[in-house]
């Protein structure tokens, strides 16, 4: 390569860049970079199975049966899911269910069948129904289950899919027996005094319209208190009408100090904040929020889903401080490198290791050295190669493989500068492996020696010149 290629300006050698601190940036950049790509797979893959975990918690705390059935091709039923409550409310598991497809309709009483059967066949012209029916536990007991059916079309699978949600309403039915019964024999008694049937009747109603109302209160604060959100609810004064433990467990105040009491009242420090602009607009609008809010009193995250309704307002919020503080330590890592990688004369980049080696990352100091944009080698994976100099680019190509064999190689050669020059440059590379010793990516630093390559250009060509005065001086020796 000639001179013509580089500026003429200077003719000293500039020293070169401190080796060794260049080899522990180097490293610790690699290392920045790889702990940041760990943080941000881990915490995607934790939040990833957090919402799943959630989900399934929920249905499967449910005292209830959820399915997700699919008719087949062949007009038969197929499961896709179902929860663990159906063990509760059938006795048997969802893998006995699973495994044989026949064995729940073989366990509802033969009186029973047709309507059972009837029900599922048409419920993808009905779109929704209910049935009640009666089914052998495997305890061998006869339980009254109580069904809600929906259905919509999967256009991707073309075939109908049936959610099926199953209650176990024995307890419910040995009620109303038992009340028939208790009618009855109060009707006796109140037309030996000259009570109405009609009169005792309406009694009775009231009385059981009260057990099954507590019932149901019972049973609701049951299943609050069990999923594993933060769950509360404030009336339309806003004040707390219930929590359940994991509340009061994220708010630090047992439900006896709260309920009855205003939520601004309790809580201060929460006026004015996202959490008092949000429940106020759920309320004004009656329409649901969701939104990430910071607490400083408690240092607390969280994630909050708030759903209004005629009488006040239901706040479901779940702790995410310890995800907030892995943001925060990601992002951290992410401006010290930035900082390293913008006060040193290197450029950093990663690329595949293997095919055209297209660059994965690179610094943005690489259009100092190059004239190019980072862009410009991340959009185009074949951008580095295209711009090597055709003399130096099989070599580079032929020592490939000591980057795989030593895991570490040193390159110098010339790169296309934007203006159409060709540049010197030093390419340090190191190659990063998996666990199971597969290559998976490269790590370089490249550098600007196009001045150092000057030098030694003109050094060469000054110690020519001399060597050939003294060869034709008739004072050689």
């Amino acid at each position: 390569m000639t001179s013509s290629h580089f500026s003429s300006e200077g003719s000293e050698l500039e020293p070169e860049l401190d080796q060794p601190l260049l080899a522990v940036l180097q490293a610790r950049n690699a290392e920045l970079e790889f702990q940041l790509q760990e943080y941000q797979v881990r915490l995607q893959q934790k939040e990833e199975q957090h919402s799943e975990a959630r989900l399934t918690d929920i249905f499967n705390r449910a005292i209830a049966s959820i399915a997700s059935l699919r008719m087949s091709s062949h007009q038969t039923w197929e499961y896709d899911y179902l929860s663990s409550g159906c063990e509760v409310v059938f006795g048997y598991s969802s893998q006995a269910f699973m495994t044989n497809p026949t064995l729940w309709l073989s366990r509802v009483l033969p009186e029973d069948r047709d309507a059972v059967t009837t029900t599922r066949n048409m419920i993808f012209s009905t779109g929704s129904a209910a049935i009640e029916y009666r089914f052998c536990h495997a305890d061998g007991t006869v339980r009254w289950i109580s069904e809600t059916l929906s259905s919509h079309w999967d256009e991707v699978a073309d075939c109908g899919v049936v959610t099926v949600v199953s209650l176990d309403v024995s307890a419910h039915k040995r009620t109303e027996a038992e009340r028939e019964q208790r009618v009855e024999s109060e009707s006796v008694a109140y037309n030996s005094i000259g009570v109405s049937v009609e009169l005792a009747k309406t009694i009775s109603d009231r009385r059981l319209a009260e057990v099954t109302l507590r019932q149901s209160e019972q049973r609701m604060r049951s299943i609050l208190s069990s999923i594993s959100d933060a769950f509360f609810s404030v009336d339309r004064e806003w004040r707390f009408t219930f929590l359940n433990q994991q509340a009061e467990r994220v708010l630090r105040r047992d439900a006896q100090q709260l309920l009855g009491n205003t939520v601004w009242e309790s809580f201060p420090d929460a006026v004015d904040s996202a959490f008092y602009h949000q429940y106020h607009w759920a309320m004004e609008h009656q329409q649901s929020v969701s939104f990430e809010a910071y607490y400083p009193p408690y240092d607390l995250w969280v994630d909050v889903r708030a759903y209004p309704f005629a009488a006040g307002l239901t706040v479901y919020f779940l702790d995410i401080t310890e995800r907030k503080q892995v943001e925060l330590e990601a992002r951290r890592l992410q401006e010290r490198l930035q900082f390293l990688l913008a006060n040193t004369p290197a450029a950093i980049f990663t690329c595949k290791p293997n095919g055209d080696f297209g660059a994965t990352f690179i610094s943005d100091n690489i259009q100092t050295i190059s004239g190019h944009e980072p862009q410009e080698f991340l959009t185009e994976s074949g951008f580095w190669i295209s711009h090597l100099h055709p003399d130096d680019l099989n070599r580079i190509i032929s020592e490939m493989p000591l980057l795989f064999n030593e895991g570490h190689h040193t390159y110098e050669y010339r790169f296309r500068h934007k203006d159409g020059s060709y540049r010197w440059v030093r390419d340090s590379l190191r190659l990063i492996r998996d666990a199971l010793g597969e290559p998976v990516e490269i790590v370089g630093c490249v550098t600007d020696i196009s001045d150092r390559k000057q030098a030694e250009i003109s050094l060469r060509e000054s110690e020519q010149r001399l060597q050939t005065i003294l060869e034709s001086s008739p004072l050689s020796i």
